[in-house]
């Protein structure tokens, strides 16, 4: 009401003006209430499933610790699922989870946080052998602190867009991610096999910014994409405080870039930024059109990606690379038509930075380190040879201790294969070539 001086998100009170009374500040004297504190109103903790149905509109309480759906389909935008953080007892461990789900016509999946990220006791979200047709999950705003998220084992066709609002931009995507900022969280893409039969589709679409903060970690890998422009469609993106951007053994039948870089990238902090492992018949492995720093003992990772006849970045004239005198760019392995610079990759260093390059294929043959020049691949620290493995290269330098066979040794505080500083997310490696089957024909 028009009377309200200030709210407490914390216990959703409002403090009134003077001449306006009661819980909601109305202008007129109110009976006395009292309103329980958020942490001693009564929660819902019933754990069961809802199992093996077809909805087609779904009320949600959001006052409860438990969300578990099984083999249960969505069908249509009145079936849209929206979990909304700010009316939820975060001061409780949470769970949500949807095995075997199929969302089909506009049925989206929607995890909405806050403007700053709530304290939180743990959100553990686990979306897995799901199908979608023509649907969406979307992540929008600050998640709460602590939450560990994955979606796996997806089947998804898209053909049209009947999931998105009228006020949001409209893209076919899988995963969407609008503003979002992972605080102390993790949020893993694996396994998805996706068709999309229209153009402009994204496998992740980032709308405005994402922030990586405080160990936080994104993974994509393991997924397929067939008929999208960009596996990774990043307007502005922000790394640091120890986090981790990852895609990793990803494929894309064909399309324009693995990673598509409209506005500002920004690695700082000790965190990572890996591109490693991908391959597909794209034009560009990374597509770059703005400004890209590495600072304060950060890594870009790009390894053994392979592109085809297609070249490893495209540049314009804006697009340039910073480097602090602690960080490292690796880019070695990969396999290419060319490396489509015009222009040195690094356009800006400082003394003590590390750019270990080599044994990069181009038209079908290994580049020797004079040739490397020739293409754009100045200012090399460090000529790494095929098969050759070393601690600034292949590892997270700042949180490993050595090199040995080829593996990485970690430091207290170094994890995954190659010692990032975030734990890596789950992920069940012998479901790694499992896909959901696909929903039964409709009934005629």
């Amino acid at each position: 009401m028009p009377g309200t001086e200030s709210v407490d998100r914390g216990s959703c009170t409002c403090s009134c003006k003077d001449g306006w009374h009661g819980a909601s500040c109305l202008p007129f004297e109110v009976p006395d209430t009292f309103l329980l504190p958020m942490a001693e109103r009564v929660v819902d903790g019933d754990t069961g499933c809802v199992e093996n149905q077809t909805l087609k509109s779904l009320p949600l309480n959001m006052w409860k610790t438990h969300h578990c759906y099984v083999g249960v389909t969505f069908s249509g935008v009145g079936a849209a699922l929206t979990f909304s953080f700010e009316s939820m007892p975060l001061h409780l461990p949470i769970n949500i989870t949807f095995t075997g789900c199929t969302f089909r016509d506009g049925a989206a999946l929607q995890f909405v946080g806050d403007v700053e990220a709530a304290e939180s006791s743990g959100v553990l979200i686990r979306v897995s052998q799901t199908v979608m047709r023509s649907s969406v999950v979307l992540f929008a705003l600050s998640l709460p602190q602590h939450s560990d998220i994955a979606v796996t084992e997806v089947d998804a066709v898209q053909s049209s867009i009947l999931f998105w609002p009228d006020t949001v931009n409209k893209r076919l995507s899988v995963v969407t991610l609008d503003d979002v900022v992972l605080t102390a969280s993790s949020l893993l893409v694996s396994n998805v096999k996706a068709h999309a039969l229209k153009k402009e589709a994204y496998g992740l679409y980032l709308i405005e910014k994402l922030t990586l903060v405080r160990g936080s970690s994104l993974y994509a890998r393991y997924c397929s994409f067939d008929g999208y422009m960009h596996l990774f469609h990043v307007n502005i993106l922000s790394v640091r405080d120890h986090s981790v951007c990852a895609l990793l053994n990803n494929t894309m039948s064909s399309g324009i870039s693995l990673l598509y870089q409209h506005n500002e990238f920004s690695v700082s902090d000790h965190s990572v930024l890996r591109v490693v492992g991908n391959s597909g018949s794209v034009s560009n492995a990374i597509y770059s059109l703005n400004l890209f720093t590495v600072q304060e003992s950060s890594w870009l990772d790009w390894r053994d990606n392979d592109v085809g006849v297609g070249a490893m970045f495209h540049e314009v004239e804006s697009t340039f690379l910073v480097i602090d005198g602690s960080s490292v760019v690796t880019l070695t392995g990969c396999k290419m038509d060319s490396t489509g610079l015009s222009e040195p990759l690094l356009s800006l260093v400082e003394a003590g930075y590390r750019f270990v390059a080599g044994c990069l294929t181009v038209a079908g043959r290994v580049l020797t380190a004079a040739e490397l020049e020739l293409h754009g691949i100045t200012d090399v620290t460090t000529v790494a040879a095929c098969e050759e493995c070393t601690k600034d290269g292949d590892c997270f330098a700042p949180l490993t201790t050595a090199v040995i066979d080829c593996k990485c040794e970690c430091a207290a505080g170094g994890h995954g294969d190659v010692c990032v500083p975030a734990p890596v997310p789950w992920l069940a490696r012998h479901h790694r070539h499992r896909h959901p089957r696909p929903p039964p024909p409709p009934i005629r």
